[in-house]
């Protein structure tokens, strides 16, 4: 199977092996919605995500990169139904 051609969205003059902040999107595969269901609705319900076990692990994971990973700190996230978006 041939993969699509995607757009080159990296700067070519930019060092991304310098530090710096990067946002990361993450998704699932088939963009499925399995890491969380959003509850609540209006302005004075507010919507909050309740985890599934699959959101619980990746939360799980999230929080604890920073001990695997010397030139890695997970500053924001946040765990969407069918991806994650970091700031690192």
């Amino acid at each position: 199977m041939e993969l699509p051609k995607r757009k080159e969205i990296r700067l070519k003059e930019y060092n991304y092996n310098a530090p710096g902040y990067y946002f990361i999107t993450l998704c699932t595969k088939g963009k499925v919605k399995i890491l969380c269901d959003i509850v609540g609705k209006g302005i004075l319900d507010r919507p909050q995500s309740i985890l599934s076990e699959y959101g619980k692990i990746a939360d799980g994971q999230l929080k604890i990169m920073n001990d695997f990973y010397d030139n890695v700190c997970v500053d924001k996230y946040v765990i969407m139904p069918n991806h994650i978006h970091l700031i690192l």
